[in-house]
């Protein structure tokens, strides 16, 4: 297999015009999600590590926003050499910007990313982010969750510091505050469900490590604002 996948490459780089820029064609095959482009600009030299407008290829192959699924493309990547711990100019892994989708967390860990990798340079007072914190302030939805759950069984650490010195289920309940503070001052509408996710995660911690008094206390707070919510949508 990896004879026939030297072969094509070469067969690629043969009928590539000097002026060709692969790593160009790389880039814009990611945002294009064009898996055909994608794996011709791998064939025909592009770097799978080289950063393109600050991110490394592996990073917008992963990243939370695409509808579509992402696996095929990290995996050209990562056939390709891509380094499962690359960083940006801020520090995120391809882990950290994930949003915890389930088509490449699995992927990013088999290939040796790290789960406990955290950002060099923030806006962080006290540490860098760590993977967990990045994705329970991108909780979407089941997805989501099956990614933090997968991160905790690969070895990611619960009772670390986030960005601001709190713990990870203060990081949980924050996000939850901040969330139904934005539906209770009108801000946004709340969907059918909204509140699932955050009180979720939240347990799904609790099986990894119990909360400390001040991340309760924050819960407790965010779940009434949240009960408040749903009383006036209803």
């Amino acid at each position: 297999m990896k004879a026939l996948w030297i072969g094509g490459a070469l067969l690629v780089a043969l009928h590539t015009p000097a002026n060709a820029d692969p790593s160009r064609d790389l880039y814009y095959g990611l945002n294009d999600s064009n898996i055909e482009q994608v794996t011709a600009a791998l064939a025909a030299g592009a770097d799978p590590n080289e950063p393109v407008t600050g991110k490394p290829p592996l990073q917008r192959a992963c990243m939370a926003f695409y509808s579509r699924d992402r696996g095929e493309f990290a995996k050209a990547l990562l056939h390709a050499g891509a380094n499962p711990n690359g960083r940006d100019i801020v520090g995120l892994t391809a882990l950290h910007i994930s949003g915890g989708r389930m088509d490449c967390v699995p992927l990013l860990l088999a290939a040796g990313a790290d789960p406990n990798a955290r950002t060099t340079e923030d806006a962080c007072p006290v540490h860098g982010r760590p993977v967990l914190e990045k994705i329970l302030g991108e909780l979407n939805g089941q997805t989501g969750l099956e990614g933090l759950k997968t991160l905790l069984s690969a070895g990611a650490r619960p009772n670390v510091p986030g960005c601001d010195g709190g713990s990870m289920h203060w990081q949980a309940a924050r996000n939850f505050m901040n969330k139904a503070n934005e539906y209770l001052q009108g801000y946004s509408s709340p969907i059918d469900g909204w509140w699932k996710p955050y009180v979720e995660a939240w347990q799904i911690l609790d099986q990894a490590i119990l909360a400390d008094a001040d991340a309760q206390d924050l819960m407790a707070q965010a779940l009434a604002v949240a009960t408040a919510v749903e009383k006036e949508v209803r």
